[in-house]
């Protein structure tokens, strides 16, 4: 217990020095604007009334996302709106945004195909991946996954 205090001010100058690597918290990826396989779907967007949908691709903030590493997996944080993708509504529903917490609802796998495009599959629901396919509106929703062009992402 003696040489705590010894270790500790070598281990303090080695850090000042950079001989010791600091832990820092992982920054977030991006800003990324994700499109799909799907021709002239546009890009996943926040709309006005808060859903998450597919529209014209046009850069703004509200088409940029971070991907943040989190307890599991990947949260997806809007740049214009500061919130996260949503899927707590379950299968076939709407995505949403939220505040970020972090929750199961908001985490998502990244499934990386060769060609380097993603495929966001649910936490909370591992068979179900966000979908822009337009099979039910203009939206994004939890669909069974698959390697249809709607769950490919880039």
């Amino acid at each position: 217990m003696k040489n705590w205090g010894k270790w500790c001010v070598a281990a303090t100058a080695a850090l000042a020095l950079g001989t010791i690597p600091a832990v820092a918290s992982a920054a977030p990826d991006g800003p990324f604007t994700y499109d799909n396989d799907l021709p002239s779907l546009g890009c996943m967007v926040v709309a006005g009334d808060g859903h998450i949908d597919m529209a014209a691709c046009d850069g703004s903030a509200r088409q940029n996302w971070y991907r943040e590493a989190v307890a599991t997996g990947y949260q997806l944080r809007n740049q214009g709106t500061n919130q996260c993708v949503d899927v707590s509504a379950g299968a076939t529903e709407r995505a949403v945004q939220q505040v970020c917490t972090g929750a199961q609802a908001q985490s998502f796998y990244r499934d990386t195909y060769p060609n380097g495009r993603v495929r966001f599959r649910s936490v909370a629901s591992p068979g179900l991946c966000l979908d822009g396919n337009r099979k039910q509106g203009p939206w994004v929703s939890l669909e069974n996954c698959s390697d249809e062009p709607g769950q490919r992402w880039f």
